[in-house]
């Protein structure tokens, strides 16, 4: 008891004692945080939730945006498996840009949806393109992005964990219409 425990003990957190933080206003919380954040990042994050979109997709891309989903690679660097490599075809390691941009299938998903990578895209990660398009793109592609990132992420998963496939059509369909709602 009376211990101070810090959280948001991360590279972008603050270390904010629990003690203070049930007296604290939440507003206040987020407002320090984002205050040791880089800029980009601080765009990215007051554009994100800005969009008409659930919370559960805005905090699955804020995690892609920063590499924290358990991708086989992550999961490697933390020697809690064997191989990076992607589990399917174990040909490439399996990092965020492989999963969103070089794997086929989602090479296709993109074209589907009329989202381009630069001409330059090997050579651009995925956190440079998606800086790039919360910049100079309008947010109904802001909004496009985020939520495809949320389905090729789910589609991922089910495929690699339960070996249930969606096709191509199917998932940018399912794009499509929760767009509309």
């Amino acid at each position: 008891m009376g211990m101070n425990i810090k959280i948001w003990n991360d590279a972008w957190g603050l270390g904010l004692p629990t003690r203070n933080l049930h007296h604290t206003d939440v507003n206040a919380s987020a407002l320090l945080v984002l205050d040791s954040i880089n800029p980009l990042s601080r765009l990215v994050y007051t554009t994100l939730w800005k969009l008409q979109l659930p919370v559960k997709v805005k905090i699955t891309f804020w995690k892609i945006f920063h590499n924290y989903v358990p991708s086989y690679s992550n999961i490697y660097h933390k020697c809690l498996r064997a191989s990076a490599l992607y589990p399917r075809y174990l040909v490439s390691n399996e990092t965020l840009e492989y999963i969103f941009r070089d794997f086929q299938l989602v090479f296709a998903i993109w074209g589907s949806l009329r989202i381009t990578w630069p001409s330059e895209a090997l050579i651009v990660s995925l956190q440079d393109w998606l800086l790039s398009i919360f910049t100079v793109s309008a947010g109904e592609v802001i909004r496009k992005v985020v939520c495809a990132l949320w389905f090729i992420w789910h589609a991922r998963h089910r495929w690699v964990h339960n070996n249930n496939a969606i096709k191509i059509h199917v998932l940018v369909r399912r794009v499509q219409a929760y767009l509309l709602e």
